[in-house]
Protein backbone atom coordinates (compact mmCIF):
# COMPACT_ATOMS: atom_id res chain seq x y z
CA UNK A 1 0.00 0.00 0.00
CA UNK A 2 1.32 3.44 -0.91
CA UNK A 3 -0.07 6.65 0.48
CA UNK A 4 1.00 10.22 -0.09
CA UNK A 5 2.03 12.74 2.56
CA UNK A 6 3.04 16.37 2.02
CA UNK A 7 6.70 17.08 2.84
CA UNK A 8 7.07 20.67 1.73
CA UNK A 9 5.61 23.56 -0.18
CA UNK A 10 6.33 27.18 -0.99
CA UNK A 11 4.31 30.01 -2.46
CA UNK A 12 5.60 33.46 -3.36
CA UNK A 13 3.47 36.45 -4.32
CA UNK A 14 5.33 39.48 -5.66
CA UNK A 15 3.64 42.74 -6.63
CA UNK A 16 4.65 44.37 -9.89
CA UNK A 17 6.12 47.86 -9.95
CA UNK A 18 2.83 49.31 -11.23
CA UNK A 19 0.90 47.71 -8.36
CA UNK A 20 -1.73 46.35 -10.75
CA UNK A 21 -0.57 42.78 -11.05
CA UNK A 22 1.41 40.22 -9.12
CA UNK A 23 3.42 37.13 -9.83
CA UNK A 24 2.36 33.96 -8.07
CA UNK A 25 4.86 31.12 -7.87
CA UNK A 26 4.36 27.77 -6.13
CA UNK A 27 5.73 24.29 -5.62
CA UNK A 28 4.47 21.39 -3.52
CA UNK A 29 6.09 18.05 -2.70
CA UNK A 30 4.69 14.86 -1.27
CA UNK A 31 6.39 11.62 -0.40
CA UNK A 32 5.50 8.10 -1.30
CA UNK A 33 5.41 6.16 1.93
CA UNK A 34 6.87 2.73 1.40
CA UNK A 35 7.89 0.00 3.81
CA UNK A 36 11.28 -0.12 2.09
CA UNK A 37 13.76 2.65 3.00
CA UNK A 38 15.45 2.23 -0.39
CA UNK A 39 12.28 3.49 -2.08
CA UNK A 40 12.14 6.96 -0.55
CA UNK A 41 10.63 8.84 -3.49
CA UNK A 42 9.30 12.38 -3.41
CA UNK A 43 6.64 13.46 -5.88
CA UNK A 44 6.54 17.02 -7.19
CA UNK A 45 2.79 17.63 -7.25
CA UNK A 46 2.84 21.24 -8.36
CA UNK A 47 5.15 23.72 -10.03
CA UNK A 48 3.31 26.85 -11.10
CA UNK A 49 4.34 30.28 -12.35
CA UNK A 50 1.94 33.08 -13.31
CA UNK A 51 1.74 33.45 -17.10
CA UNK A 52 3.22 36.98 -17.04
CA UNK A 53 6.17 35.70 -14.95
CA UNK A 54 7.17 33.01 -17.47
CA UNK A 55 10.67 33.36 -18.91
CA UNK A 56 12.16 35.21 -15.93
CA UNK A 57 13.88 32.23 -14.28
CA UNK A 58 11.29 31.77 -11.54
CA UNK A 59 10.39 28.25 -12.65
CA UNK A 60 14.04 27.20 -12.55
CA UNK A 61 14.49 28.76 -9.10
CA UNK A 62 11.38 27.02 -7.75
CA UNK A 63 12.39 23.66 -9.23
CA UNK A 64 15.93 23.88 -7.84
CA UNK A 65 14.48 24.78 -4.41
CA UNK A 66 12.10 21.82 -4.54
CA UNK A 67 14.91 19.43 -5.54
CA UNK A 68 17.20 20.78 -2.80
CA UNK A 69 14.44 20.47 -0.19
CA UNK A 70 13.84 16.88 -1.26
CA UNK A 71 17.52 16.02 -1.03
CA UNK A 72 17.88 17.67 2.40
CA UNK A 73 14.92 15.63 3.63
CA UNK A 74 16.81 12.44 2.74
CA UNK A 75 14.92 11.32 -0.34
CA UNK A 76 16.71 9.32 -3.01
CA UNK A 77 14.58 10.24 -5.98
CA UNK A 78 12.11 12.88 -7.10
CA UNK A 79 9.39 12.23 -9.68
CA UNK A 80 6.84 14.38 -11.47
CA UNK A 81 4.28 14.12 -14.21
CA UNK A 82 3.77 16.60 -17.03
CA UNK A 83 1.50 16.73 -20.04
CA UNK A 84 3.30 15.32 -23.09
CA UNK A 85 2.66 18.52 -25.06
CA UNK A 86 4.07 20.91 -22.44
CA UNK A 87 7.46 21.30 -24.12
CA UNK A 88 8.45 24.39 -22.12
CA UNK A 89 8.08 22.50 -18.82
CA UNK A 90 9.76 19.38 -20.21
CA UNK A 91 12.75 21.48 -21.34
CA UNK A 92 12.96 22.98 -17.83
CA UNK A 93 12.88 19.58 -16.12
CA UNK A 94 15.52 18.16 -18.46
CA UNK A 95 17.75 21.22 -17.94
CA UNK A 96 18.29 20.28 -14.31
CA UNK A 97 18.69 16.55 -14.75
CA UNK A 98 15.22 15.01 -14.94
CA UNK A 99 14.85 12.11 -17.38
CA UNK A 100 11.73 10.58 -18.85
CA UNK A 101 10.99 7.22 -17.24
CA UNK A 102 8.87 5.92 -20.07
CA UNK A 103 5.69 5.77 -18.00
CA UNK A 104 2.68 7.38 -19.71
CA UNK A 105 -0.73 7.81 -18.08
CA UNK A 106 -3.98 9.09 -19.51
CA UNK A 107 -5.07 12.39 -18.00
CA UNK A 108 -8.44 12.00 -16.26
CA UNK A 109 -9.76 15.11 -18.02
CA UNK A 110 -8.53 14.07 -21.47
CA UNK A 111 -6.10 15.90 -23.71
CA UNK A 112 -2.39 15.14 -23.83
CA UNK A 113 -1.20 12.13 -21.85
CA UNK A 114 0.85 12.59 -18.69
CA UNK A 115 4.48 11.47 -18.90
CA UNK A 116 6.63 10.75 -15.88
CA UNK A 117 10.07 12.27 -15.33
CA UNK A 118 12.45 11.43 -12.49
CA UNK A 119 15.78 12.50 -11.07
CA UNK A 120 17.97 10.45 -8.75
CA UNK A 121 19.36 12.30 -5.74
CA UNK A 122 22.75 11.64 -4.15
Amino acid sequence: MVRSTRIGCATVHAASSDGRSYDSLSWALSRSVSRSPSKRVAVLELLAVSPHAVGRGWGTALLVDAVNSTQLAGYRKIELQVRAGNSRAIDLYRSIGFERTGRVDKHPLGGDAMVTFARALP
